[in-house]
């Protein structure tokens, strides 16, 4: 059994208060809707919409159960990078993960006969990525050439974090996005793509968190090692700030990764939504970083260290995230006969035909 890390969390014991948020949440979510459902029967006003997808019917559905498990696999080991390297440090190292997201969105984008990306959001997204990635290696972006960078075990910790989110987010972007949400189509097809569009986002949202809770259960009850470090948070040796902070975080992020859900289903090309994403993330925590640390002397002094890179950093991102928004989502060119252009196209078309066999 492990030593405990004394009045503070360790990333195991972060990542347990995730799952024991969620969870909760849940449940609170369950019994809110049930009691909606009961009201409604016996005063005859609609039925809050039901869950569509199921494991015989919608191949959707283990698509959000997989991207539900990457999520917590992402908790977990983001968590445990932040042991060894601040905030300020680690939120730029995500911008790797959207270079997969990027190269895995042209597999989408093939099988549903859509635009890759265009070259305005290419350029936004090469922006973003550069100034992402320049406070992670104090604006020397040779740094990231050296191998004593990637052998930093934050370093690797944060990677594996972040291309487990990268799947997470690949699945949501092919499972949520309709083309003629955005743009495309008559007034009637776009309403009717951004209803369809809002629903599987839902969806996806719900399945993934259940995904989450059972991914959390699983892990901590089978690892002896994680067993005991979830114990330890109600033996009274962690400080209660501490939990309370971590537990209110928690509950923001689920509420950060619903809307995130909603843009994801609302633009065509994942990778600039995910590096949207972590940049806006990123710029808000090193804003956040200074002020705590000039004014009250909370947090890290590498909070306020590098700051023309950072500078540099914020500069560049609002660039990337100004572009985006100088051009509309492309409308999708018409699919070649007998094209099937659903959602994943082929690969869930298939899969729902061999559930209901």
């Amino acid at each position: 059994e492990e030593p405990l890390t004394g009045s503070t969390l360790s990333g195991e014991q972060d990542a347990a208060i995730a799952g024991i948020v969620t969870t909760l949440l849940i449940v609170c979510a369950n019994v809110y809707w049930g009691a909606v459902s009961r009201r409604a029967s016996f005063t005859g006003e609609a039925e809050p919409a039901k869950l569509r997808w199921g494991p015989l019917t919608h191949a959707q559905f283990w698509f959000a159960m997989v991207g539900g498990a990457m999520n917590f696999l992402h908790y977990y080991f983001l968590l445990k990078a932040f042991e060894g390297a601040p905030s300020t440090v680690l939120l730029p190292l995500v911008q790797v993960a959207s270079v997969s997201v990027l190269l895995g969105s042209a597999v989408i984008s093939m099988l549903r006969h859509e635009t890759w990306i265009t070259p305005t959001h290419a350029l936004a997204y090469s922006l973003m990525f550069v100034g992402g990635v320049l406070p992670a290696c104090g604006g020397h972006l040779a740094a990231l050439l050296q191998p004593t960078f990637w052998r930093q075990a934050f370093v690797m910790c944060a990677i594996l974090a972040e291309f487990a989110l990268g799947l997470h987010d690949l699945m949501l972007s092919g499972c949520a996005y309709h083309s003629g949400a955005a743009s495309g189509g008559t007034a009637a097809d776009g309403s009717a793509a951004a209803d369809e569009s809002d629903s599987d986002s839902y969806e996806y949202f719900v399945w993934s968190r259940i995904s989450f809770v059972a991914t959390f259960v699983a892990m901590y009850t089978l690892s002896p090692r994680l067993w005991a470090q979830l114990r330890n948070l109600f033996t009274g040796q962690i400080a209660p700030r501490y939990i309370s902070l971590s537990a209110l975080s928690e509950g923001l992020t689920v509420i950060g990764f619903y809307l995130a859900s909603i843009a994801y289903g609302l633009f065509y090309q994942a990778g600039v939504v995910h590096a949207a994403e972590a940049s806006l993330s990123q710029l808000f925590n090193l804003f956040l970083a200074y002020v705590l640390f000039k004014c009250f002397g909370i947090g890290r002094e590498s909070a306020i260290g590098s700051m023309p890179a950072k500078l540099a950093s914020f500069l560049l991102v609002t660039a990337g995230l100004f572009l985006c928004t100088l051009e509309s989502t492309p409308a999708p060119p018409a699919p070649p006969p007998d094209a099937n252009s659903s959602t994943l196209a082929a690969l869930i078309a298939m899969g729902e035909r061999r559930l209901l066999r």
